[in-house]
């Protein structure tokens, strides 16, 4: 786990590239989210690939901002600003 890895994965979020954020996870990752009563996890590559665009189709122009991260072994941490329009509150 790298600080640089961290910033290329907030990147590919920034961007919406699937793809790119799928090459940074092992297979049988565990992805703990942030949305939700109190998050919701998703176990698996395929997990991911059905669940991580359903952020950018529920808020269009989400972005991930502020983005501070740290490493500490094997484990990192980012904690960012969310900013993006719920699709069904656009004019």
């Amino acid at each position: 786990m790298s600080l640089a890895l961290l910033q290329r994965f907030a990147a590919a979020w920034n961007a919406h590239d699937l793809d790119a954020l799928l090459l940074m996870v092992i297979d049988d990752c565990d992805f703990d989210t942030a949305a939700g009563a109190h998050g919701n996890r998703f176990v698996g590559k395929q997990a991911l690939r059905a669940a991580f665009p359903a952020a950018w189709q529920t808020w269009p122009d989400a972005r991930w901002e502020e983005a501070t991260h740290f490493v500490c072994g094997q484990r990192g941490v980012s904690a960012w600003t969310f900013r993006g329009t719920d699709r069904r509150f656009r004019p």
